[in-house]
């Protein structure tokens, strides 16, 4: 009910409030009480941006800058950061698709703990303030088509929150695999 059916970000209608993200991210908004929480990769050097459409070119970006993976928590009210944390800083393991970016995974949160998973990059979980409760490092993660040994893909499973559990699945040419992981701890319940 009373919610707007139009809105208009260069007018400012209906728009409660806008902030820019640096980098860039494919990762959909989570929100959880007052908080929003987003992914994004930041690089100096990759510029290319997407390439949206139609087209048959399956080549990764050809970039191998250093980038930064940031969680950020945004007010919802005000679009203020509340906290922003780096969760990984390196060279990306694999390299992305033009259509793709290197945050494409969406947060899980349940109010308590915040998780996010990079795949090659790694698995992370925070509490609401942004201190990190532990990560996990899984090694190389590698999402492709297999017909043609040059493509490189970057990582798009999100990790999903079952009571004081998380689950993760990675569909990847290199190890396939599905892990239910303690919340509290990260410690691996079982993988196959």
């Amino acid at each position: 009910t009373s919610l707007p059916d139009s809105f208009n970000v260069e007018s400012g209608f209906n728009v409660q409030w806008d902030i820019e993200i640096p980098g860039m991210g494919l990762s959909c908004p989570v929100i959880w009480d007052e908080n929003i929480f987003i992914t994004t990769a930041i690089s100096e050097e990759d510029k290319e941006g997407y390439l949206p459409g139609m087209y048959g070119d399956i080549a990764p970006v050809a970039d191998s800058s250093e980038h930064e993976w940031v969680l950020y928590c945004i007010n919802k009210e005000d679009g203020k950061i509340k906290w922003e944390k780096t969760l990984h800083q390196g060279i990306p393991s694999v390299r992305r698709h033009p259509k793709s970016s290197h945050a494409n995974t969406s947060v899980a949160t349940n109010g308590k703990q915040v998780v996010v998973f990079l795949g090659s990059e790694g698995l992370y979980c925070y509490d609401m303030k942004g201190s990190l409760l532990w990560e996990r490092d899984f090694g190389l993660i590698k999402s492709a088509w297999n017909i043609v040994p040059s493509a490189e893909w970057e990582f798009t499973s999100s990790p999903l929150i079952h009571e004081d559990k998380v689950i993760i699945q990675a569909d990847a040419l290199n190890q396939s695999f599905v892990a239910v992981l303690d919340l509290e701890s990260g410690e691996t319940i079982w993988k196959q």
